[in-house]
């Protein structure tokens, strides 16, 4: 009896089985937690200890101005880690991943009515996604963002404004989880504000705007709830639209044909546009469009945003009327033999979706972690000003060193922290004639963590005042050598035991010189 109600469940509901598709893509990205991690744990763990700072505390640099964004993200994941160790940033992850996936999925079917289209849908668009559904605060803004459109979504359906009532609490939540997306929410509005358009061609509803403006004005003001007040609001304003930082960080370069993720927007908004005009009575709503065009723009502008356009492009297509219509008839005859299907399922995924989650999982960083605990078993933290550049700050600051940059960009940029323009200076580093002697001497490095690509490394190699301390080796069969650490001499724990191991060897040797007369 037991059996046939589980068969009957399967039956009824398998297609639920597909959304295993995005979560294994889930895990294997998640496999290491995403190098943002460190200033993320390092900023949560500052916060419980001291408070929300105003000057940056991390870097070798005084006086920096600093707007901790993410202060109430790096807190609850520190939170997480604190508790319960590595496994804590993957269950956090987990809990969030699930949340995101289940209001994707309450959204989608209230637009389409249609569970199996609805499976499908998200099936697609989160596995598109994976890449992105990282350790970072966007996981939260996306669920955020997905919960203001499923209430408005839900004030056009059955036009009441008590679904309103939650988005000044999600604007709360975002501008303290995430305050650089805060304005999103609002650019993310404005479709729904074209339904009280009187057009009949552009809108299937009509509705009432105005509960939908006095709702934004009270977002915009509960906005000014956190600890920065206006300036996290403008947040975005003092730290997008750098030159630098869109040339040389990856994620905020403009989507090209050299992306291969952009070609799947590309595919979708062909096969959509394909499909309509095949389908000559399918219409989307004028909002619908609105969506998949705005965040195309979106993610034209920077690959961190692709994620936005695949999973609103999900749900703006969940408005098609055609349905999903597969037999169960071939579902049926596969479930007869159940029991040889349950130990293939378990055999090819979910045995291996586990191992993705805790086999070997670790959070610590492999090529850097020897140099740790070198430092800190021959040097005081707090005597070294130690040279880092931007991927290798973050974890080497998490460990309690003060470094010269690491990846939070807008902390160095002269426009955000009212200062200097450290990292336009980094940068300059790599470009012919750039003066690397005067560079070491304006910050008198004790320290300097180079690799081997970087021009700083010829030249300390040259530089009588450093001398090579460490080298951490990245391959099996140590031929290459990824990370070097060179010391000023007049500190180096390696060059003062040369020089007197040297003393010894000549005492040595004018003890053992032959008498002469």
């Amino acid at each position: 009896m037991k059996k046939n109600r589980i068969l009957l469940f399967i039956k009824k509901y398998w297609y639920f089985l597909f959304l295993l598709f995005p979560l294994i893509s889930f895990c294997m990205i998640n496999k290491k937690p995403d190098d943002d991690i460190w200033f993320i744990l390092n900023n949560g763990r500052y916060v419980l200890a001291h408070g929300i700072p105003n000057i940056d505390p991390f870097s070798i640099h005084k006086g920096l101005h600093y707007i901790m964004q993410q202060w109430l993200f790096s807190i609850i994941i520190y939170l997480f880690y604190k508790k319960l160790g590595k496994y804590g940033i993957l269950i956090f992850m987990f809990i969030f991943y699930f949340l995101l996936t289940y209001v994707y999925y309450k959204l989608c079917y209230l637009i389409s009515n249609d569970k199996k289209k609805t499976i499908f849908i998200i099936t697609i668009f989160l596995t598109l996604s994976h890449v992105y559904l990282v350790s970072r605060p966007q996981i939260i803004t996306y669920i955020i963002l997905l919960l203001e459109t499923y209430f408005l979504e839900l004030y056009i359906k059955r036009n009441n404004r008590r679904f309103l009532y939650p988005l000044p609490l999600l604007s709360l939540l975002l501008i303290n989880v995430h305050c650089s997306m805060w304005f999103l929410q609002f650019v993310f509005i404005l479709p729904f504000l074209l339904n009280g358009i009187n057009v009949k061609e552009l809108t299937i509803k009509k509705i009432n705007i105005k509960p939908i403006l006095i709702i934004m004005i009270i977002m915009f003001i509960v906005g000014l709830i956190n600890p920065y007040g206006i300036e996290a609001i403008t947040f975005i304003f003092n730290s997008y639209g750098i030159k630098e930082i869109n040339e040389n960080i990856v994620e905020m370069k403009p989507a090209s044909i050299n992306f291969y993720y952009w070609y799947y927007c590309l595919l979708a908004i062909f096969l959509l546009i394909v499909f309509l005009n095949y389908n000559k009575k399918e219409k989307l709503d004028i909002r619908y469009i609105l969506f998949i065009i705005g965040t195309f723009l979106l993610a034209s502008l920077h690959i961190k945003c692709i994620p936005y356009f695949f999973i609103w492009f999900g749900y703006a297509i969940s408005n098609i009327k055609t349905n999903i219509v597969i037999s169960n008839k071939y579902i049926l005859r596969l479930l007869k033999t159940s029991l040889i299907t349950s130990v293939v399922f378990l055999t090819i995924i979910i045995f291996p979706t586990i191992n993705l989650l805790v086999k070997n999982y670790e959070i610590k960083n492999v090529d850097l972690d020897p140099i740790v605990k070198y430092l800190n078993s021959n040097y005081e933290k707090k005597d070294i000003v130690l040279y880092t550049e931007f991927s290798e700050g973050g974890y080497m600051e998490f460990n309690g060193f003060k470094c010269y940059l690491d990846p939070r960009a807008e902390v160095f940029v002269a426009k955000f922290n009212k200062k200097e323009d450290i990292y336009k200076e980094s940068i300059k580093l790599y470009k012919f004639g750039f003066d690397l002697k005067k560079f070491v001497k304006k910050y008198n490095f004790t320290h300097m963590l180079v690799k081997i690509d970087n021009g700083l490394y010829e030249y300390l190699e040259q530089d009588n005042d450093y001398i090579l301390e460490k080298k951490q080796y990245f391959d099996k069969d140590k031929k290459l050598s990824l990370y070097k650490l060179f010391v000023r001499k007049d500190i180096s724990v390696k060059y003062k035991k040369q020089q007197k191991e040297t003393k010894n060897n000549e005492k040595s040797k004018e003890h053992n010189l032959p008498f002469s007369i």
